[in-house]
């Protein structure tokens, strides 16, 4: 770590120093580490470029043993971290958050390790860990810095600093660092205008020489004696004589630290008075023993008191303690002053009371503890004073354990840094401080671009900007992640996260609206850090506990800040519409504000906040809001198509959010306050739910036009066709901004409409909104996505898919027969169609312009099979339980199962579809990263099929015989493989669908073809016959064992045969011939002969599909543990 070389070969080595060290001290116990933790705390937050091994390590070890440090019930058989080595971490994550929030950045390597090692202590210490009062008190305001304006009441006693703890138990004695938080700096009790009583003064000289004659008798039990200078060497010592007879500078050595550590606890409040009339010259001196030298005479006799049996309390112990440190640091001081250095040089060599080893700390302590004893030997009494007490729980109560936790400590400091920069925004003209009589608050707000001051910045605001769009944002993003169940928890997580108190969830609130006032200014100064401080508002909102607003009487100013948020956003949308019509753009809107708003309106969706947040104002201000999102997003024709998915986001998420069915409130009822220049633009433009079905109708209609005019074009084959290539390409407004609103409007009303309350018995509903409007625009938006299948440049329809994912809930049974069978039909015969002709072109090994052809098809064939397989895997979850209860299964889906069937068969086969699905699957997956669905239930869980007729049978029936999981054994021993059915469990059985993982241990597949034959197959399988459960048992158990699969068609089809031979008593018809599966089922069924019942061929082609679907999705949750 010291290595002063900064070539190339240093910088080798000091990487392999730091890898082996990693993989080191995941091998050692945690507790170990404290020694070397000790050292650490003080050359870490230098930042030199010789500390980076020294962050790596500090970042592994955290990073590892983050449940050591976190968890009050400790990790494991590692036990818990004990107080000093929380402590420790505390004084290394302030000192380094200290250093690197004054220090300019340089080194960016160095500084994103420095980061790294601060976001693994953020993950592992405890949010509510209570730090030590002197490391709260000593984090005072800095000259310069405003102080944190809490949302607390303005009448809370401010933090006072205290010299002393009530407290019992000993006050961690963690030393002071300077400004930088650099080096040690000493800092005793400064007992200048303390005063000794004349008896207190008579007991120092008494005292002094009780310790002068102690050291004397450790020196001659060293062997030392009395000479005239001093000599090491030879063993002389100067003062080795009576205290008597020493010069009065001499005596000051031992008269000083004992007249210290007696003004020391007068300082504290603590009263030395004497209750017996003990006479100090005349006690009896109980000597201790004297270890004389063989063969030397002393001419000097030290008689010491002998101490050993005098008991000190508990209390006093404390105070020993902190007598002892106050000693050090005296001592330490005085070096300081005496050195000629007075620099780093001294200060560099000088350690914290708590860093010193145990010997050199037991030497102080042993000091202190005599001087206590000796106190009570000479007929002092040693108690706190009564007034003293009051004073100290006064400022104790001031100082609550609330404001000495680790997320309060941060976050204040952080909060400060913001509101800095908020003050150097209001000096150059870009924030005003507003005064609003309603809540008697100041805030700052935003000033209109026009009126703004075309003043400079101050020097130090890009440096401030800089530390907080790299250090504090970035911190404060990785420390929500990690806490978030501590601002917002669950049920579950209030024993282990315990609660937050209510002035850290202030804060957190404090924390987001600073954010949004930064990107309100909306300067130029933070276009490079307008993306980070989005995504940090993002997790910020989050953990903030909005309830806090509906109690006003306390935090009155964060009520006040959303009303001011949700005002100058509606006046920001009236600017941008007022620009977009004369031409111009605001890419603000877009960029943060419509996402600030979906943000915000998410988190009150997700926590039911909307009917004690929004009311009176804040309703009004919504409604607004929707106006004018909706005129952007459906009546401005320059209106980017890119950006419109942005706006029915936002929408989605108000519309899940509003505490009242607001599209199906009359234009009339809405009080907008807009002002008068926005009135013509805004006023009546509240979209109602006609006008939305509306407009979703006519967009079906244009999009049956283009279909037609797109059959026409192929029919004809003429190029002059293909101008209306451009139009077909727009994206419908009604799928992008009405459709999610509708769905999410429609998810969140359906429970309280017709069908929704009949469920539970009642008769009244305060919406319209039933299963037959929800059928009207599912089948209308299904249709739309259906007709753009096979046409290029429509990636929309994926989206718009995820959209319409929350109405599948509430929609009918229905739809199976009129939208979902035939759209899996022409994607079935689109894939088939396909497929053949791949396999064409593989048997004649065309070009590379026939193979660009089909990986172009084939990656159009992928969006469309996305878009289809996302809305059938909602549309399966949310009815397979009434599938499962009220058997027989409707033909519909076993011919829709059958059409999945084929499109799995041939995703399977063909490499160019799989590469191409997964392409397509990751690039929707990245471009939607950001974006949330909005719903009120979890669509996308799967129904419990445990209590459907006939699981548990079901279940038992699918198992493989044991038989065959031994065979499977003895022959995978051979290669090392472990062979399928060890863990119990069937590639059949129901418990291996999605909504768990698998055996291994890794994540459900994210293939949504997967995911929603999972779902399907366990129905499928639940609705057969004995005969057909033991012919798909029966082909599975063959393929498993390595046979082919035209090997199992003529298994099943014997069987058949001679089932029905036995049924009928007739002789059995054609011949034993060998049949492909894996061409399509239909092929084996045109080869059995079976013309007098129908409803044979269905039953044959379930059977054969089931184990070919049942067999892959297999191989797909095990790649690699079958033949």
């Amino acid at each position: 770590c010291s290595a002063p070389g900064q070539g190339t070969e240093c910088v080798q080595q000091r990487d392999a120093i730091s890898d082996f060290l990693c993989k080191l001290i995941k091998q050692l116990r945690p507790s170990i580490l404290q020694r070397l933790l000790r050292k650490l705390v003080l050359v870490i937050p230098r930042l030199t470029k010789t500390t980076d091994v020294a962050l790596t390590v500090m970042h592994c070890h955290y990073d590892y043993c983050a449940r050591y440090y976190g968890l009050a019930s400790g990790w494991g058989a590692f036990g818990a971290a004990s107080n000093e080595e929380k402590d420790l971490t505390m004084q290394l994550f302030m000192t380094l958050l200290n250093k690197m929030s004054s220090k300019s950045i340089r080194d960016c390597a160095l500084y994103q390790k420095a980061l790294e090692c601060l976001c693994a202590i953020c993950s592992a210490m405890a949010p509510d860990y209570l730090q030590p009062r002197h490391m709260v008190a000593s984090d005072e305001t800095k000259p310069g810095m405003p102080a944190y304006r809490s949302s607390t009441p303005s009448s809370a006693p401010t933090t006072p600093r205290l010299s002393f703890s009530l407290s019992d138990s000993m006050d961690d004695p963690l030393a002071n660092l300077d400004a930088n938080g650099d080096d040690y700096i000493p800092q005793p009790v400064d007992d200048s205008n303390i005063e000794l009583t004349p008896d207190l003064q008579e007991w120092v000289e008494v005292f002094s020489s009780h310790c002068h004659d102690t050291w004397a008798l450790r020196k001659f039990a060293h062997g030392y004696r009395y000479g005239a200078e001093r000599n090491h060497d030879k063993k002389h010592h100067p003062l080795l004589r009576p205290y008597s007879q020493l010069s009065q500078a001499d005596q000051d050595l031992s008269r000083h630290p004992c007249t210290t550590e007696v003004k020391a606890m007068l300082f504290w409040g603590w009263s030395v008075k004497k209750h017996d009339n003990v006479n100090l010259h005349t006690l009896q001196q109980r000597v201790r023993t004297i270890p004389r030298p063989v063969g030397k005479k002393l001419d000097y006799v030290p008689q010491p008191f002998d101490l050993s049996n005098i008991p000190l309390s508990k209390v006093l112990m404390t105070m020993s303690e902190r007598l002892a440190e106050n000693r050090y640091d005296a001592w330490a001081l005085s070096k300081l002053k005496a050195s000629k250095f007075k620099g780093s040089a001294l200060r560099n060599q000088l350690l914290e009371f708590d860093m010193l080893p145990s010997k050199e700390k037991e030497v102080y302590r042993v000091l202190a503890r005599e001087t206590l004893k000796f106190l009570i030997m000479c007929g002092y009494r040693v108690e706190r004073s009564a007034t003293r007490l009051e004073s100290l729980a006064r400022q104790c109560s001031a100082t609550s354990l609330i404001e000495r936790r680790y997320s309060y400590v941060l976050f204040n400091k952080i909060i400060r840094r913001q509101e800095h920069i908020l003050s150097m925004l209001a000096d150059a003209g870009r924030l005003e401080l507003r005064h609003f009589p309603a809540t008697d608050t100041m805030c700052y707000v935003p000033i209109a671009p026009e009126n703004r001051s075309t003043s400079a910045f101050p020097k130090d605001l890009s440096d401030r900007i800089l530390s907080l769009g790299m250090l504090h944002m970035p911190l404060a993003t990785h420390y929500f992640k990690c806490h978030h169940q501590y601002f917002m928890p669950q049920s579950s997580d209030r024993k282990r996260y315990g609660l937050c108190s209510r002035e850290e969830k202030a804060q957190v609130g404090d924390f987001f609206f600073n954010l949004v006032l930064i990107l309100q200014a909306q300067d130029s100064i933070f276009d490079t850090l307008t993306v980070d401080i989005v995504g940090c508002a993002d997790t910020v909102v989050k953990a903030f506990d909005m309830m806090l607003m509906d109690e006003g009487k306390q935090f009155p100013s964060l009520k006040q800040h959303m009303v001011n948020f949700f005002t100058q956003a509606r006046e920001d949308l009236g600017h941008s519409i007022i620009n977009r019509s004369s031409g111009n753009r605001d890419g603000y809107v877009f960029t943060v504000l419509v996402p600030l708003l979906t943000f915000v309106f998410a988190h009150v969706r997700d926590h039911n906040f909307g009917s004690a947040l929004i009311t009176g104002d804040l309703l009004k201000e919504t409604e607004v809001i929707i106006a004018q999102l909706y005129m952007i997003g459906t009546q401005l024709s320059d209106l980017d198509h890119s950006l419109q998915p942005v706006i029915g986001e936002c929408l989605a998420a108000i519309a899940n959010a509003m505490p009242m069915a607001f599209l199906e409130k009359s234009v009339d009822q809405i009080d907008a306050p807009t002002p008068s220049h926005l009135q013509d633009l805004c006023a009546g433009e509240v979209p109602v739910l006609e006008t939305l079905l509306t407009e979703v109708e006519d967009a079906l209609l244009v999009s049956r036009e283009e279909a037609c005019c797109r059959g026409e074009e192929e029919v004809d084959g003429e190029v002059s066709a293909r101008v209306l290539s451009d139009s077909h390409n727009e994206v419908p407004h009604a799928i992008t901004v009405v459709v999610p609103m509708l769905s999410s409007y429609m998810d969140r009303w359906w429970d309280k409409g017709m069908d929704g309350m009949c469920l539970i018995g009642k008769q009244t509903y305060p919406t319209v909104i039933n299963t037959a409007i929800v059928d009207r625009v599912l089948t209308q938006a299904m249709e739309i996505i259906g007709n753009q299948f096979g046409v290029p440049n429509m990636d929309w329809i994926c989206q718009a898919a995820c959209d319409l994912t929350p109405m599948m809930r509430t929609c009918s049974v229905d739809l199976l027969k009129t939208m979902f069978l035939p759209m899996a039909k022409l994607l079935s015969q689109r894939v088939q169609g396909i497929f053949s002709v791949d396999q064409k072109y593989q048997r004649m090994r065309v070009g590379p312009k026939e193979e660009a052809d089909i990986s172009h098809d084939y990656n159009i064939l992928a969006r469309d099979t996305f878009a289809f397989f996302t809305l059938c895997s909602a549309f399966v979850s949310s009815h397979r339980e009434p599938w499962a209860n009220n058997p027989p299964l409707p033909k519909e889906l076993v011919h829709f199962f059958l059409c999945l069937a084929d499109v799995l068969h041939c995703w399977h086969f063909s490499l160019t579809f799989r590469r191409e699905f997964q392409v397509c699957t990751a690039a929707i997956q990245q471009r939607f990263k950001g974006q949330r669905r909005y719903t009120m239930s979890t669509t996308s869980a799967q129904t419990p099929l445990g209590q459907g007729r006939g699981l548990n049978k079901r279940q038992s029936l699918f198992e493989i015989h044991s038989s065959l999981v031994a065979e499977k054994s003895d022959r995978k021993k051979v290669s090392g493989c472990q062979p399928f059915g060890l863990s119990g469990k069937s590639p059949l059985s129901t418990s291996s669908s999605l909504s768990s993982p698998s055996k291994h241990g890794s994540a459900p597949n994210s293939n949504v073809i997967v995911q929603c034959l999972n779902k399907l197959h366990p129905i499928i399988v639940q609705d057969l016959n004995a005969l057909d459960s033991d012919l798909v048992q029966k082909g599975l158990s063959l393929m498993l064992r390595g046979a082919k699969e035209h090997e199992v068609a003529d298994h099943v089809i014997n069987v058949l045969r001679h089932h029905k031979k036995n049924k009928m008593g007739a002789p059995s018809h054609g011949r034993n011939e060998r049949h492909s599966l894996g061409k399509h089922a239909l092929s084996i069924v045109a080869m059995f002969k079976t013309k007098s019942e129908p409803d044979l061929d269905l039953r044959l082609q379930r059977i054969v599909n089931l184990i070919r679907v049942i067999y892959r999705l297999h191989n797909v949750d095990n790649p690699g543990r079958t033949s």
